[in-house]
């Protein structure tokens, strides 16, 4: 969740010509209804575990929107483009996406996923479409949401998510708009976070 900090860090010590390995990562999220994912967040009766991301091996549960999941953040390396490399202002982020509920369904949380080109046609993935064949050692995100939605076939369900940081840590938010919006989950990483 850091390889973009640790790669602008580490760029100056590659030459002009140089290779990153990775060249090119993106995440992914799509809206996931998992009871017993939800109901084990519950289980800790707190706040905190409601606006934590979990690393998780997802199995009962389904996703009730139309489209496959759609991309997040993207990230090239190496970055020439750094505009002041002593600020992470370009690696912060924010998304929007809609999806299309194609049944009823209670809405638990969003599932986040990674693909990651290593070198030319190299890549390796956790994404659905593009599943790496034997990767048992990366897991989809599962982002909960304090209190479930209740979505109706055809319904847009529009969620949002940033990536950001401060001097010492970074951090995830997000939040549902649609058909019913939820809190912002995280706000200043209060309760889940990097650190620097």
């Amino acid at each position: 969740e850091l390889s973009p900090e640790c790669l602008d860090g580490a760029q100056r010590f590659l030459k002009p010509l140089g290779v990153s390995i990775p060249s090119y990562y993106y995440s992914a999220i799509e809206p996931v209804c998992t009871t017993k994912l939800w109901h084990d967040v519950k289980g800790y009766n707190d706040l905190q575990h409601f606006e934590t991301a979990f690393v998780v091996k997802i199995h009962a549960a389904y996703y009730p929107a139309k489209e496959e999941p759609k991309k997040c953040f993207e990230f090239f390396h190496p970055n020439w483009h750094i505009p002041d490399p002593h600020s992470n202002d370009h690696n912060r982020r924010y998304i929007e996406h809609t999806f299309t509920a194609k049944s009823d369904a209670l809405l638990h949380g969003l599932a986040g996923y990674f693909h990651c080109d290593l070198y030319k046609d190299v890549h390796i993935s956790i994404l659905p479409a593009t599943y790496s064949d034997g990767m048992f050692s990366w897991f989809p995100l599962f982002m909960p949401l304090k209190t479930p939605i209740n979505v109706k076939q055809g319904d847009t369900i529009r969620v949002h998510l940033w990536r950001r940081d401060d001097p010492h840590k970074v951090w995830y938010e997000w939040c549902v708009s649609e058909p019913t919006p939820s809190a912002i989950h995280n706000p200043m990483g209060r309760s889940y976070f990097i650190g620097k």
